[in-house]
C-alpha cells in the first residue's frame, strides 16, 4: 500500500492532463499513487486517463457519471 494518495478530480480536462500527470511521474518521492475520479467527461477525459493508467501502475482511474 503506498503511503500517500493523490485523488485527482477531472472534469473535461483533457488538454492538462498529460502535463499534470508527467507532473506527478516527475516527483521525487516515489511511495505514492494517484486516483484520478473522472466526472462523467465528454471530451475524452476518461479514454486519455485510461491510456495512462496502462502505462502507470501507480494511477487509479474510476469514472462516473456527473454528478459534481
Amino acid at each position: 500500500m503506498p503511503r500517500l494518495s493523490v485523488l485527482l478530480p477531472v472534469r473535461n480536462a483533457r488538454p492538462w492532463l498529460d502535463a499534470s500527470l508527467a507532473s506527478l511521474a516527475r516527483q521525487v518521492f516515489r511511495d505514492f499513487e494517484v486516483v484520478a475520479v473522472d466526472d462523467g467527461s465528454t471530451d475524452g477525459s476518461g479514454e486519455r486517463l485510461e491510456w495512462h493508467a496502462g502505462r502507470e501502475p501507480r494511477l487509479r482511474v474510476i469514472r462516473g457519471a456527473h454528478a459534481g
